[in-house]
């Protein structure tokens, strides 16, 4: 089936992304899983804990997942690409990459979310802390 067919036959996926503001309106309530993927990086900490905190809010307890995917910085030996992207990240969005050590402070301390693993395949730059 294409691509075409599958939105037309469910147009509802693209109108509810259309939707969802960040920082406004919020993700919809009690679902199984939100995933972001590359969206916290774009934003400085404050803005990044105002973000999950609307996630948490709209989860369902036992029942919802956060699934962020990300650059995980390692904490010695980073990759060029993982220093040129947070410079990047700085300079043109006031963002910035994070070690695990970042993401524990910004979702379990400040958001009160726990981290319950994050998976990196085998020398690549690329995470997903769930």
């Amino acid at each position: 089936m294409k691509v075409e067919a599958i939105y037309s036959n469910n147009d509802s996926v693209v109108r509810i992304t259309a939707r969802i503001g960040w920082l406004t309106n919020g993700p919809f309530p009690g679902a199984r899983a939100y995933f972001t993927h590359f969206v916290l990086h774009d934003w400085p900490d404050e803005d990044a804990v105002r973000i999950a905190t609307r996630v948490k809010e709209a989860m369902k307890p036992g029942y919802s997942r956060f699934l962020v995917h990300e650059h995980v910085i390692p904490p010695m030996k980073q990759d060029y690409e993982q220093t040129a992207l947070d410079l990047i990240m700085m300079t043109g969005f006031g963002g910035k990459e994070r070690s695990v050590a970042q993401w524990s402070e910004l979702l379990e301390v400040r958001c009160g979310l726990k981290i319950v693993n994050t998976y990196t395949v085998i020398n690549g730059i690329e995470s997903v802390i769930e």
